[in-house]
């Protein structure tokens, strides 16, 4: 959650996270995602060529349009970090789904960045429908991994070597 005040730190912050992790964002999969209260409308296009051979859309559709200071903020951050926007841009969530409805209204504002390394990965997302006691809706982002995946502990990444047979367990993360 990024909270709605201070819009200007907050990206800088997740630069500079980003540079200090050792992740490469030209060879590592990255996932970046939850409450980022930047609304972006339809903003963050590329051309078609961009992703042949993906399942992911380089338009993006939104069912938010309104786009404020906070997403601007954000466009810059995923321009300058090399990310995208993944809501908006399979056919499970085109035009994205709000994903926040509330007292307040309805806005997209749970965001799923992605570098370019991991868009071959995607297979599909989209808003899940069950009740929830928070106005934000969970999302769901189906991928395939291949054989291995990489998680961070806190400390450091760790290599963990998929299996089948816990794939329940990894369901649960």
């Amino acid at each position: 959650f990024l909270p709605g005040d201070g819009h200007h730190g907050c990206f800088e912050l997740m630069s500079t996270l980003l540079a200090d992790s050792g992740i490469n964002l030209e060879t590592d999969r990255v996932v970046l995602l939850g409450d980022f209260n930047a609304r972006i409308g339809d903003q963050n296009q590329y051309d078609e060529e961009s992703f042949t051979g993906c399942s992911i859309s380089a338009s993006r559709e939104s069912s938010d349009k309104v786009l404020n200071v906070r997403g601007k903020r954000c466009i810059e951050f995923l321009n300058d970090a090399g990310l995208m926007l993944l809501n908006g841009r399979t056919w499970g969530d085109c035009p994205a789904r709000f994903t926040y409805v509330g007292d307040a209204g309805k806005s997209v504002i749970d965001l799923i960045l992605i570098n370019y390394c991991f868009a071959d990965s995607v297979i599909n997302s989209y808003i899940a429908i069950f009740d929830t006691v928070s106005g934000h809706l969970p999302y769901v982002v189906e991928m395939d991994l291949g054989s291995s995946v990489v998680a961070h502990n806190g400390t450091g990444f760790i290599k963990l070597k998929w299996s089948n047979n816990l794939s329940i367990f990894y369901n649960l993360l």
